[in-house]
């Protein structure tokens, strides 16, 4: 914003309009733009009849208003008076490239000042504070931070470095204001203003500690943005605390800066399951929680019609206690603000406990909201304490009425409670499929990270003819920040492509094994997906939701089949990750809790070490477990005699289950009764591929013993998982290294025993990566266009299905989106996706929700 005279200027960014305020007559107009977003650089032309793009801040010197327009990443002005707009600097390209005003790269000007002889502009993208020289013969020049650097790298060149000149280091600062020789600069992903000498081209921290936090003494900020100079105070806008600070510019003595009459609106919050409800709650009366050692809270908002919470901003939320429950919530998180997940309407996330007991939890909400489309006004509420009140049973109710897991006889199986018991006497037995299935069960081979389809499977000769050249791209990542796209640099392949079997499928050197499995697969080349974060787009891979708690794959695949074998579950997964999405990638959610996946040692542990937890009694020896069990059967026989119970049926069964598993799970982890042909055909025994051979052979094992749904899990449990190369591409041969000899053993060796033809093997990430360059090596995250591959199970051998562009960026032919590929796995079992549902909380729920298509170009 600008004032001159009486006169507010105002940049509305999201509806792309430059706008005026009367303060006298209290009266808004529109001085520029069409409402619709440009789509193209453009040079300017008549104020109402040019389309802007995403003005962020503005500027009045000497009768020009200077316009950052992120969008375009340029500066604008308008003559005052005039009826025109133009471009005044910035050739429209993304980068940081010193020269001439209209040669020059800006990267999404987000802030303007002016000492009233050069404007200074910070570029938030690029992390840096530009200089910017009136007049016909003006150049931009660079005052503190990375430039001119080669491939773009000034754009991913950022840090938390004072110094001087080009070694300062900022990142993603979004407003300045000069003072006395000095620009301010709020460096808001580090948490601080920093200060700059303009004559030396120094920068130092001034105000904050590089932490967010709330802190006054010392100061401490969250993402802060605005800021301008009132007197001896700089007035700084802390966004994330929600706050305005004011800053002794002698002593940096802090203090919030309050506006009587000035406050958020309230949101209605909820906290109960019941998530149908729209009236304001504030107190939610005393219920019994369905965990002893966490809370789920559901919250949905009541917003004005026509607005959505705002997916580019996070749901943030504290957790109060008062001094009378002290103890009931662990002190991780009291006081603390915590990112809740989040869909258009709704929030919800989960409160650890400290276990029995009874208390009240006071919670906070903070959130965005926008108007529905594709742009418009945004805005942010607070909700203050809505009370959930709860108490958490002793231990031995707990035992009687929630999930158990698997342990010794005494505990063994999984309870159900009360509300969710099966009417089934045998919550486990085999269902029949809503058609004739053509396949029995699922093998899914999880590559966790996203690996590259350009240098995988997805052959794209383009990229060697046009490397290093610099196109336009619509980024996905990029646009979910800012809503902004610009120009890329093409990078090849980093290995070469071969051509394989009869299709004379191209493949990479990456994976020689599977290249020779090509005409066994099923590629599918036009997948896309919704999320671009590990962890929103892998919950959608798993659960087809990327923030609510929802079912995954495998246990609607449980719910709707049931098991083959009544000595184990319907459901495992081999080392599963504890990040991105961790135990809700395998989770029952609101299905019976019989449906959870069973883990089967954890990412981060040897696969020789994988074994089901608890099956084993090391207190008592087998002959004196069997005399257990047949004593606790006869009893549970006697007591069911006397009453017909159905849920007392189901626990008796899942008690018999655990007792079963204990008798054969130990079998099937016991890869040492496999031949050693077997075990060399898996590269078990070579230090590359020993791990993962070892997780395909315990998956063909199980999925051998009647297992509907296996899941072999590649990662870790990092934020960036191990097909995660944002630089340094050249580590997905080692990934590839050692997946790849496995992999194609694992088909090789159903396909010899028979099993492939009625199992379905699927391998993917998910999301693939960009066909240009992320810093000098790296690839970033893609999820508009990527490839997975299936095999068996009825799909066609030898097979490819669906397009991306030439440089395999999106898909364009034959489109599929991860809703249908879901679809499609549930329509080969022989289920179908819109009729497998389950009643909750009111509402019939589905894994594809309300999409999905079945892919039946792909069926045998």
């Amino acid at each position: 914003m600008t004032l001159v005279g009486n006169t507010l200027y105002v940049a509305d960014t999201e509806n792309h309009l430059i706008r005026t305020i009367d303060l006298e007559a209290k009266q808004v107009a529109t001085l520029a733009g069409t409402g619709v977003q440009a789509r193209r650089r453009i040079p300017g032309g008549p104020l109402r009849e040019t389309a802007l793009n995403s003005p962020w801040d503005l500027l009045e010197l000497n009768g020009v208003l200077y316009i950052a327009m992120a969008g375009p990443h340029q500066l604008w002005k308008h003559d005052l008076g005039s009826n025109t707009v133009e471009v005044y600097a910035g050739s429209g390209r993304e980068d940081i490239l010193d020269g001439p005003r209209l040669n020059a790269a800006l990267a999404q000007p987000s802030g303007l000042t002016t000492d009233g002889k050069v404007l200074y502009l910070v570029d938030s993208e690029g992390s840096a504070v530009r200089r910017v020289e009136l007049g016909p013969e003006g150049s931009v020049t660079t005052l503190v931070g990375p430039h001119d650097l080669p491939q773009g790298r000034s754009l991913f060149t950022f840090d938390d470095v004072d110094g001087v000149g080009d070694e300062v280091r900022l990142q993603h600062p979004i407003g300045l204001v000069y003072h006395e020789g000095s620009i301010y600069v709020a460096d808001s992903y580090n948490h601080k203003v920093k200060k700059i000498d303009v004559a030396e081209r120094s920068a130092h921290t001034w105000i904050g500690t590089g932490s967010p936090g709330t802190s006054l003494d010392p100061a401490e900020l969250n993402e802060p943005a605005g800021m301008t100079v009132s007197g001896n105070q700089l007035i700084v806008a802390d966004t994330n605390n929600h706050r305005l600070l004011a800053v002794d510019l002698v002593t940096k003595e802090t203090r919030e800066f309050v506006i009587e009459g000035l406050a958020p609106p309230t949101p209605t919050t909820e906290a109960a399951e019941d998530d149908t409800a729209s009236l304001p709650i504030t107190e939610v009366p005393a219920q019994q929680l369905t965990s002893p050692t966490s809370a789920l809270v559901k919250v949905k908002f009541d917003l004005p019609e026509g607005f959505k919470l705002n997916q580019l901003a996070p749901v943030v939320y504290r957790v109060e206690s008062p001094a009378s429950s002290a103890n009931f919530v662990t002190t991780e998180v009291l006081g603390k603000r915590k990112r809740a997940e989040s869909d258009e309407m709704s929030a919800s996330f989960e409160i650890p406990l400290t276990g029995a007991g009874k208390g009240s939890i006071d919670i906070i909400v903070s959130y965005q909201f926008c108007r529905d489309g594709t742009g418009g006004v945004c805005r942010f509420a607070t909700q203050n304490g809505a009370r959930l009140m709860a108490y958490n049973a002793n231990r031995r109710d707990w035992l009687k009425t929630t999930a158990c897991g698997f342990g010794s006889l005494a505990l063994a199986g999984l309870c159900q409670s009360e509300a969710s018991a099966s009417a089934s006497a045998n919550p486990y037995a085999a269902q029949a499929p809503m058609f004739t299935p053509r396949a029995k069960r699922v093998i899914f081979i999880f590559m966790q990270g996203g690996p590259s389809q350009v240098d995988t499977f997805d052959y794209k000769p383009a990229l060697d003819e046009r490397d290093g050249e610099k196109i336009p791209f619509r980024d996905a990542r990029k646009m979910a920040k800012s809503g902004k796209t610009g120009v890329e640099t093409i990078m090849k392949p980093f290995w070469r492509f071969r051509q394989y079997g009869e299709s004379g499928k191209w493949v990479s050197d990456l994976f020689p094994h599977i290249g020779q499995q090509v005409d066994n697969l099923c590629f599918l080349h036009s997948l896309h997906t919704n999320g671009v974060a590990h962890g929103p787009s892998t919950l959608f891979l798993h659960t087809g939701a990327t923030a609510l708690v929802r079912p995954s794959v495998g246990a609607w695949v449980s719910y709707g089949l049931g098991t083959e074998n009544q000595n184990l579950p319907a459901f495992v997964t081999i080392s599963p990750s504890a990040a991105n999405g961790g135990p809700r990638n395998y989770s029952n959610a609101f299905l019976p809790t019989h449906h959870q996946g069973t883990a089967i040692g954890r990412a981060g542990q040897s696969a020789a070490e994988a074994r089901i937890k608890h099956v084993t009694n090391p207190q008592l020896d087998s002959r004196a477990q069997q005399e257990q069990f047949e004593l606790l059967r006869s009893l549970n026989a006697a007591q069911m005699g006397r009453r017909d119970d159905e849920r007392l049926n189901a626990v008796t069964a899942s008690y018999e289950l655990a007792w079963r598993m204990q008798q054969h799970a130990p079998n099937l982890t016991d890869l040492s009764r496999e031949s050693r042909a077997t075990q060399e055909l898996y590269g078990i025994g070579d230090p590359v591929t020993d791990d993962f051979g070892r997780q395909c052979l315990m998956a063909r094992r199980f999925a051998e013993a009647g297992v509907r749904y296996v899941q072999i899990n590649y990662g870790d449990n990092t934020s960036n998982p191990r097909w995660d190369q944002h630089s340094k591409m050249q580590r997905h041969e080692q990934h590839a290294r050692a997946t790849d000899r496995p992999v194609a053993a694992l088909l090789t060796d159903l396909k010899a025993r028979g099993l492939l033809e009625d199992t379905l093997v699927w391998w993917g990430g998910e999301f693939g990566r960009n066909p240009f360059t992320q810093g000098n090596d790296g690839r970033d995250h893609n999820p508009k266009g990527f490839t997975h591959f299936l095999a068996g199970g009825g799909v066609k051998a030898g097979f490819s299905y669906g397009e991306t562009d030439e440089f395999g960026h999106e898909a364009v032919v034959n489109k599929i989106h991860m809703h249908d590929l879901h679809a499609t796995v549930l329509h080969l079992l022989g289920l179908d996706h819109e009729r497998l549902t389950y009643r909750f909380a009111g509402r019939d729920f589905r894994l594809t929700d309300v999409e999905g298509r079945v892919v039946h170009d792909i069926f045998a």
